[in-house]
């Protein structure tokens, strides 16, 4: 057998090499995996977002029908009201082009109301718990801050156009927007959606 013997300096040399392809290596597996945890976030932000868009019309939606409901005697004038609690009769009770709203859940009736606001505070969503103690957990999104946690979204309803037949609306423009913040980054969803007036 033959020994081939090797100069200190080509040593070192193949450790300083071998060392640089351990660091090459070490810094693209992490990057590799910051990455992909960064897209794993953005996509759960994203799915969340797009969840608290689709609640919100199926909010608006639900107003709609438990005003249906309620005012069976005169659903064309009373359809558009943002709490089914109030009269609707006042203008000031029904949704209105290009105003902006938030849902919240009335605590009293324990039902999806609209909320006329251009506050950007008002616009933050929260976590509220509303099961019994023992019960298990339910919780809602809420933009009503009162025994809630706050959450990193925020989002709003805007009325964009109302089409009326004779005075009377027959279909609303809505406009949900859903925004929330990764770092210092601004990220969001919208989506418009028509609600009628179905009979």
């Amino acid at each position: 057998m033959k020994y081939i013997r090797k100069k200190s300096g080509e040593t070192l040399v193949e450790a300083i090499v071998s060392l640089t392809i351990l660091i090459i290596t070490t810094a693209v597996a992490s990057s590799t995996v910051i990455y992909a945890m960064q897209s794993v976030a953005l996509s759960r932000n994203y799915l969340v977002a797009q969840n608290l868009g689709d609640e919100t019309i199926e909010i608006v939606k639900n107003i709609r029908n438990t005003n249906a409901m309620i005012s069976s005697t005169d659903i064309d004038a009373c359809w558009t009201v943002i709490n089914p609690d109030t009269n609707c009769s006042d203008p000031g009770n029904k949704l209105a082009d290009g105003a902006t709203y938030i849902p919240k859940l009335d605590s009293t009736s324990n039902r999806w109301i609209l909320v006329s606001t251009t506050t950007p505070a008002d616009f933050q969503v929260y976590k509220k718990l509303v099961s019994s103690p023992g019960d298990p957990e339910v919780y809602v999104y809420t933009n009503d801050s009162a025994s809630a946690t706050a959450t990193n979204y925020y989002r709003h309803i805007k009325v964009t156009g109302i089409t009326e037949e004779g005075g009377v609306p027959v279909s609303i423009l809505i406009e949900v927007k859903v925004w929330w913040y990764g770092g210092s980054k601004y990220n969001e969803l919208k989506g418009v959606t028509l609600i009628t007036n179905h009979e």
